[in-house]
């Protein structure tokens, strides 16, 4: 395959990329140009998260042989994932009795994770700050997270979950609906 530049991506221009886009990886370009001349189709992978633009190996692989999570700073695009619906994820966790910068930090880094994985998260914490909810009560703030609920395919449960009446019954409404309980530690454990 002959090597074209514009085909290169690196942390500058990773975020036009998608998860499930497959591409050649490297960490450095004369590597990569290489691997893309050889056209070896074993080597073509497919992205499986994208890392946040501080970084600078922004590109996430599985490895095939060892199943570990390897990261690379460069990836070249060999064919688009096909578009579908990213699938939507309720994030539930304690919010009642917590700081405002506590919960809102677990719920930040949960929505970071999920949508490194390329689900779309649907963030209660930062909902609020979107409504005008300041004289809204628990139960409106449940109402309102019920109907978010419904509408997910998949609920994930923050590590204090069980701490909370909200989302204990968020959980329930979840399971009784049979939306699925979405497992990422082994992602986060991967992230770091």
């Amino acid at each position: 395959m002959k090597f074209d530049v514009n085909k290169v991506y690196t942390a500058v221009n990773a975020s036009e990329l998608k998860i499930g886009d497959k591409v050649y990886v490297a960490d450095r370009l004369a590597d990569l140009k290489r691997i893309v001349e050889m056209d070896q189709v074993e080597y073509v992978i497919k992205i499986g998260a994208i890392q946040k633009e501080n970084e600078v190996n922004r590109f996430i692989v599985k490895d095939d042989y060892s199943d570990d999570m390897i990261d690379y700073a460069l990836a070249y695009l060999v064919e688009r994932a096909s578009e579908k619906r990213k699938k939507t994820v309720y994030i539930s966790g304690q919010i009642t009795g917590l700081d405002e910068g506590e919960y809102k930090a677990l719920f930040n880094k949960a929505e970071d994770v999920l949508r490194q994985f390329g689900y779309e998260p649907v963030n209660p914490a930062t909902l609020d700050e979107t409504e005008n909810t300041k004289n809204w009560s628990w139960h409106d703030y449940m109402k309102r997270d019920i109907k978010l609920i419904c509408d997910c395919d998949y609920i994930y449960l923050l590590p204090n979950w069980r701490n909370s009446k909200g989302a204990t019954f968020e959980y329930m409404i979840a399971d009784a609906l049979n939306i699925p309980c979405l497992n990422i530690q082994d992602v986060q454990e991967a992230l770091g």
